[in-house]
């Protein structure tokens, strides 16, 4: 493998309190855990280079994950295989990030995520509030004041639900949603909580819920 790039796809976990950095902070965790596991990576060019990483559906602050997906290119003098690079990387990686697989892609990886699945946890549901919920996620128009490029407006997100399904299990009451996650119709699952909020006829506080994503779908690998 000396003297090529090579080009490796990895997925990694992200629980716990490491759910609240940015993804830039993310981004720099990586860079420095590669660098401390002494995995070169190729640089782009001109005059301020980055190394070549990347992530294909950036989380939102507070949301778990089970399923992320990166993208490396390896220097032209890194010849360690995938399970090195999995072995070395994940003694680098702190507390709550952890990864899942590591291995080899294409020269130019085609990772096209069009969907995600989520599961969204709310705690203080009540069992006619988890009814309430299925009857509104149940109507033909869903509207939510969604952020745009042109500022905030009123905005019907069904065409973005590829599916939704609400139960109860032990007094929590569990939305699972599969959402658009391509370029054009990216739908956050922070605006079902709006949707919650609104069939509740209340707001929902950060410690009544939890957002985990559980999957992504790609239409290729």
């Amino acid at each position: 493998m000396t003297g090529q790039n090579h080009v490796y796809r990895i997925i990694f976990k992200k629980l716990g309190a490491v759910k609240y950095i940015s993804h830039l902070d993310l981004t720099r965790v990586f860079t420095r855990a590669l660098t401390r596991a002494d995995i070169d990576l190729k640089h782009s060019e001109g005059f301020n280079p980055h190394p070549k990483l990347s992530f294909s559906l950036p989380l939102s602050v507070g949301t778990e994950s089970l399923c992320e997906r990166m993208t490396i290119i390896t220097a032209d003098c890194c010849n360690m295989d995938a399970d090195e690079i999995f072995r070395r990387l994940s003694e680098q990686l702190p507390k709550g990030i952890s990864l899942v697989s590591c291995s080899v892609e294409d020269d130019n990886p085609k990772d096209d995520v069009y969907a995600a699945e989520y599961e969204i946890k709310i705690y203080s549901f009540s069992s006619e509030e988890t009814e309430k919920l299925k009857s509104a996620l149940a109507m033909p128009e869903l509207i939510v004041d969604k952020r745009t490029k042109s500022g905030v407006k009123p905005t019907d997100i069904k065409s973005q639900i590829i599916s939704a399904e609400v139960f109860e299990i032990g007094g929590t009451t569990i939305l699972s949603a599969v959402l658009s996650a391509d370029n054009s119709e990216y739908l956050n699952p922070e605006y079902l909580l709006s949707v919650a909020a609104k069939a509740v006829c209340r707001e929902l506080e950060p410690g009544e819920f939890s957002i985990k994503r559980t999957k992504t779908l790609t239409r290729y690998k």
